[in-house]
């Protein structure tokens, strides 16, 4: 019952394993950084591109219209990256390129879909609107590449 017989029979039941105690990890997470100028096209450029945006839509076909679901769980989940974008670049981490990615593919998808939903008409607005989403996608796709980030 107390292990004795299986001392005898396995001696190598006395030896116990050596953990090696791991290396102290440093203060940050991440072994590389954004570069400043990446990190201020990224945490500047996307919510002055917002802002852009949002003045260049005129108003809806039809204004009370109610919303689907999707846009508004898109919606939501466009203001969810273009936080963590802004925040992680302040911080030049490289998780804000992934986050401009995100709010990039979410921009672009509601640009297209504006006129092909009849929420608005195709105008000259519209193309200014997908200019500035794929001009701010791109960047984010060029700031997930080695060269726009430097070892700490």
């Amino acid at each position: 019952m107390d292990g004795q017989r299986a001392r005898r029979v396995i001696p190598t039941l006395d030896r116990r394993p050596v953990i090696p105690r791991a290396a102290p990890s440093a203060a940050r997470s991440v072994d590389r950084l954004l570069t400043r100028g990446w990190a201020a096209a990224l945490g500047l450029g996307w919510p002055l591109a917002t802002v852009a945006i949002l003045a260049l839509e005129p108003a809806p076909a039809d204004p009370e219209a109610a919303a689907p679901f999707l846009v508004e769980a898109a919606t939501l989940g466009f203001v969810a990256a273009l936080l963590i974008t802004a925040v992680a670049a302040g911080l030049r981490h490289p998780v804000a390129a992934v986050a401009g990615v995100a709010a990039g593919l979410i921009a672009v998808g509601f640009t297209i879909g504006c006129p092909v939903s009849g929420h608005h008409t195709l105008g000259a607005w519209w193309f200014g609107q997908l200019a500035l989403s794929l001009v701010m996608l791109t960047a984010s796709v060029a700031a997930l590449g080695r060269r726009a980030t430097t070892e700490v």
